[in-house]
């Protein structure tokens, strides 16, 4: 936290027509250095503090999006953590197999896929049986994502001791799944699940749009005000 003080001035009040001089006020600007919000990125060779405040205590953890990438934060910006976390994925079309399964819809065709083998055409061309639902390990470090505005899906084939990886597109398994909940859950996707956290962050940078050049926001005794400086 920054702070400024312009000096004392005299508070007036207008009495009988004229200004009557009270008490001087002393006016401080207070103009804090904690971001809104704020973007995530690598956290490799980043300081151990939170990103927001500098804190730097053992509240400050690890919110990753992914390995290594996402935010630091103290227990105090946990919120605004999270919910900047969840703006970037929206902005860039990722979604947590976590947080699918707890939409009704999406949690309707990961059940079907989860449920039993499928068939995927691989890359040469060959379709391919033995395929199934991609979980990983834990389940906020798999994601359905957003590629060229298509919604694809985690999906594993094992061969032998290896495990192929791959996205199969939302649209590929119309042998198993209805029409109707396919288009149900690529309106839910491209609707946003994190749409919520993306336009609580849009209102944020709304609110940081000045009225007029130099205008800052003041306290006079415990008053929130503003002051223009010339």
């Amino acid at each position: 936290m920054s702070q400024k003080t312009l000096g004392a001035v005299k508070e007036t009040q207008r009495v009988n027509g004229k200004f009557e001089t009270l008490r001087p006020v002393k006016i401080e600007i207070k103009m804090t250095d904690i971001p809104l919000y704020i973007e995530p990125q690598s956290l490799v060779m980043t300081p151990i503090s939170c990103f927001y405040c500098k804190t730097l205590d053992d509240t400050v953890s690890h919110l990753q999006i992914y390995y290594l990438f996402g935010l630091k934060c103290c227990s105090k910006h946990m919120a605004a953590g999270k919910r900047d976390c969840r703006a970037w994925m929206h902005k860039n079309g990722y979604v947590k197999l976590k947080d699918a399964f707890d939409n009704t819809a999406l949690c309707s065709l990961l059940n079907i896929l989860d449920s039993r083998e499928f068939k995927v055409k691989r890359t040469s061309g060959e379709i391919q049986n033995g395929w199934h639902l991609n979980k990983g390990h834990y389940l906020d470090t798999v994601f359905i994502q957003r590629i060229d505005d298509q919604w694809l899906i985690p999906c594993r084939y094992l061969e032998g001791n290896d495990c192929i990886r791959k996205h199969v597109n939302l649209t590929d398994f119309s042998d198993i799944v209805s029409a109707e909940l396919i288009e149900e859950c690529v309106r839910t996707l491209h609707s946003g699940i994190y749409f919520s956290d993306f336009e609580e962050q849009c209102a944020l940078d709304k609110s940081v749009v000045p009225e007029m050049a130099n205008v800052f926001p003041v306290i006079v005794d415990g008053q929130v005000g503003r002051v223009l400086i010339r």
